[in-house]
C-alpha cells in the first residue's frame, strides 16, 4: 500500500473527531507522514493539544490557495507550518497573559519590553525586518538588535518558535 508524505484533516469530522484521527496517524505511522490540520478558527484552543503529539501545520478553512499551497509544501519538508491568522491568535494571546492559566509565572514572557512587544506583533504578521522598521521609524539595524533579543529572551529560533512557546507554557485556550 502508498503511504502519503502529508495527511489534511479537518477536525470536525463525522464518526472519529480529528484529534483522535490524528494521534492515530501518528501511532501508526511516527513522523514518516505528516499532519496538517484545516479547521475552522473555533478549533484553536486545540492547537496545544494537536502539536503535542505532532501536528505540523495548522489553517483556517478560508484560507487563500497560495497559503495552502505553501503549508503543504512546508509540512512535506519537515517543517512547522501555522497560518497568519493562527499565528496572530497565538501571538496576541501570549502578549496579553503575563501568567499561564494556572497562575504561575511564565519565563521569558516579563522580559519583554513595550518596543519588543510591538515588533512581536509586527513579525506575527509575517513583516520583514525592513516593513517593520519603516512602520517604526527606526532602523534595520535596530529591528534585527531587537528581533535578536526577543528570541533570546523567549529561548526560540523564529516567528513559528513564538508561537510554540505561547502553546507549551498554556497560553492559548
Amino acid at each position: 500500500a502508498t503511504m502519503p508524505h502529508v495527511v489534511i484533516m479537518d477536525l470536525s469530522m463525522p464518526g472519529m473527531g480529528g484529534i483522535e484521527a490524528a494521534r492515530q496517524v501518528r501511532d501508526k505511522y511516527g513522523d514518516a507522514v505528516r499532519i496538517l490540520i484545516v479547521t475552522s478558527n473555533g478549533y484553536l484552543r486545540y492547537v496545544r493539544q494537536l502539536t503535542s503529539f505532532g501536528v505540523e501545520g495548522y489553517l483556517l478553512k478560508n484560507t487563500d490557495r497560495a497559503e495552502l499551497i505553501n503549508a503543504i509544501r512546508a509540512v512535506a519538508e519537515g517543517k512547522s507550518f501555522f497560518s497568519q491568522a493562527i499565528k496572530e491568535a497565538i501571538v496576541n494571546d501570549t502578549l496579553l497573559k503575563q501568567t499561564s492559566h494556572n497562575g504561575q509565572h511564565v519565563p521569558g514572557l516579563e522580559a519583554l519590553s513595550k518596543r519588543e512587544i510591538e515588533i512581536v506583533k509586527l513579525l506575527a504578521k509575517d513583516l520583514s525586518t525592513a516593513e517593520i522598521a519603516d512602520q517604526l521609524c527606526l532602523s534595520t539595524h535596530t529591528i534585527e538588535t531587537h528581533r535578536k533579543n526577543i528570541l533570546a529572551k523567549l529561548g526560540v529560533r523564529s516567528a513559528v518558535g513564538v508561537v510554540r512557546f505561547a502553546i507549551e507554557h498554556n497560553l492559548v485556550e
